[in-house]
């Protein structure tokens, strides 16, 4: 006897398909993870008083994962950041959600928060007279299209500051801002747009005028080297004198040691050795001194040379002439009135 199992395979595959279509798919557990992290995030953040902080989290939390605990925590957060109209309108999706899957208990708790906050809401009522009413005109609220059928309706919007504006082709827009508290009701009345062309923005402000330093406030290229030259001068002048007074030094200790400094009888060691020091060290006063004062008299060609051309005093002439010498060097200046 062989059995008929049509009817049974078919049962099979009706019950699978139901399964298929009536459950609807999870995130990846990576995802899901990701969501639980964030939502616990959220909630020690909101019993720590920081909703603008939790809020976000949760909101990312319902992205990655929705579900309604997560939004009527989400709908909790936005009520204590003072968001009231967020917190009211996810109240009534969570208990409309929570009615079709048959969770009664949820339903009535979110339906409760959300009559709670009915009475708080802050209203606009935006009214166009027929006198503004042009073709193509546009009403906004911070920027966002209000549809003309919610024109002449109550519209709640959380509390604080709204941007109410209206525009229409070539005609002057016009805006105004709206401070919305709790409990009350903000009427505009859009007025009748000016003619024209929108106007156009304010011109920045000019930039600042810098003013340019006379040429003769600046040194020139050539009066820069004068001085670098004379800084070498000066230092040669230094290593000159101090060589100079290390010499001296030297050769009185040389002759203090020595009979006859002069020549090598009866002269030891260490007053020759003393004075070859003092020889070489008046060598290199020499050549300090020698340095020293080429570099001056550079610097005083260039510097006087290249100079702006200013009125000078009448009758005043000078003249610098360097010295230089064995162990010895400097400058002479002579000058007439």
């Amino acid at each position: 006897m062989v059995r008929r199992r049509r009817p049974l395979v078919a049962l099979v595959i009706a019950l699978a398909a139901f399964a298929t279509t009536s459950t609807p798919a999870r995130a990846d557990p990576a995802t899901v993870a990701r969501a639980q992290a964030l939502f616990d995030e959220a909630l020690a953040l909101m019993k720590a008083g920081k909703y603008a902080e939790a809020c976000p989290k949760l909101e990312e939390s319902d992205q990655l994962d929705p579900g309604m605990g997560t939004e009527y925590r989400l709908a909790e957060c936005y009520e204590s950041d003072g968001k009231i109209v967020r917190a009211w309108t996810l109240f009534r999706a969570v208990a409309d959600a929570a009615q079709r899957d048959g969770k009664g208990d949820r339903a009535a708790l979110a339906i409760r928060r959300a009559a709670d906050l009915a009475p708080r809401l802050p209203m606009l009522l935006v009214k166009v007279p027929e006198s503004s009413s042009l073709p193509g005109l546009t009403v906004q609220i911070d920027g966002k299209l209000l549809p003309a059928s919610d024109w002449a309706r109550k519209i709640p919007l959380d509390p604080g500051e709204h941007l109410i504006s209206a525009r229409a082709p070539k005609r002057v827009g016009w805006a105004r801002a709206v401070t919305f508290t709790e409990r009350t009701t903000s009427v505009v009345i859009v007025p009748v747009l000016g003619d024209g062309l929108a106007p156009l923005p304010p011109l920045p402000p000019p930039p600042p005028v810098v003013k340019a330093r006379p040429p003769g406030e600046r040194l020139s290229t050539p009066r820069i080297a004068a001085l670098v030259f004379g800084g070498v001068g000066v230092a040669g002048l230094v290593v000159g004198s101090v060589f100079g007074l290390r010499a001296a030094s030297q050769w009185s200790s040389a002759q203090a040691t020595c009979v006859d400094p002069d020549a090598s009888i009866g002269c030891p060691p260490a007053g020759i050795a003393k004075g070859n020091d003092a020889s070489e060290s008046a060598s290199a006063s020499t050549v300090g001194f020698f340095v020293g004062g080429a570099a001056l008299a550079t610097s005083a060609i260039l510097w006087f040379r290249f100079a702006p051309p200013k009125p000078a005093a009448p009758g005043f002439s000078f003249v610098l002439t360097p010295s230089i010498g064995p162990g010895t060097g400097g400058a002479h200046l002579e000058g007439s009135f």
